[in-house]
């Protein structure tokens, strides 16, 4: 099963490449959470507008997966600003699509020895181990950057999705009750629609997604919803679903796919 590049894409803080977005706004995985401890971002350096467009035209090339023409545009971006963390975490990105496991894991910890608390690399990391169906691991990732980055649930809900994929229901829905409510992202709604799949009931995890893609909108569930169709339980986000006002993909997938048999990925209160 090919993974479509959308959660990586927006897990980077790339720029971008929605021409209704900001000029040079960054695209967060997460939004900021309530106490969470202040971290530098490299996405807010100071950048040149020329630079600032390579990387919104690498997202869209990385989003058709063109991933060769990706890295040409970035090794054009170098030559006015030579390896950003931004920059490396996005080329980690594209290693990742092409399961060379290692060297974006190099890349990523390239980004981080200049910027060690840099949420998205750091997030990748834990990404990456999961692509490998490295669970534990990935999980001890997560768990320990819940530790800077206290509350935030995106990590929460990666917790959670480790431990279902490992048939511990009881210990996912222990973190999937740990993401607050009122939420600040889809994490809630997509960690309930989790246990709902794993239960078998498709019709109240459908709902879940669908309620969750009414409050935050469809551009902003896609790094959610594809951990959920690296489980095989919705179908993939395509990148038309995201163009045109059309919605995103949340059906149901006929007979979902064991975890040994899929690539895996990188709030509270009742059921809306």
């Amino acid at each position: 099963m090919q993974r479509s590049p959308f959660s990586l894409l927006l897990a980077a803080l790339l720029v971008a490449a929605n021409p209704l977005q900001a000029e040079n706004k960054p695209v967060a995985p997460a939004a900021a959470q309530p106490g969470e401890k202040p971290v530098e971002d490299p996405a807010s350096q100071t950048l040149s507008p020329e630079y600032m467009k390579l990387l919104r035209d690498a997202g869209r090339e990385f989003q058709r997966r063109n991933f060769d023409a990706t890295l040409k545009i970035l090794d054009q971006a170098d030559a006015i600003t030579l390896d950003t963390p931004v920059a490396l975490n996005f080329r980690g990105a594209v290693y990742t699509e092409k399961k060379d496991y290692s060297q974006a894991d190099e890349l990523f910890k390239r980004a981080l020895a200049s910027a060690p608390t840099y949420f998205a690399a750091q997030f990748n990391r834990g990404e990456v181990l999961f692509l490998q169906k490295k669970y534990p691991e990935a999980r001890d990732h997560f768990i320990k950057m819940l530790e800077t980055f206290k509350g935030n649930e995106l990590l929460e809900y990666k917790v959670s999705l480790s431990y279902l994929v490992e048939d511990n229901v009881a210990a996912a829905t222990e973190w999937c009750d740990k993401i607050k409510f009122p939420s600040d992202s889809p994490a809630y709604y997509f960690a309930h629609a989790a246990l709902d799949f794993k239960a078998g009931r498709k019709a109240e995890g459908i709902e879940w997604i669908a309620s969750a893609e009414r409050i935050f909108g469809p551009e902003n569930i896609l790094l959610f919803l594809e951990s959920l169709a690296d489980l095989g339980y919705v179908e993939r986000p395509r990148l038309e679903d995201n163009r045109g006002g059309q919605s995103s993909a949340i059906k149901a997938d006929a007979a979902p796919k064991p975890a040994s048999t899929i690539r895996a990925s990188a709030g509270a209160g009742s059921q809306p």
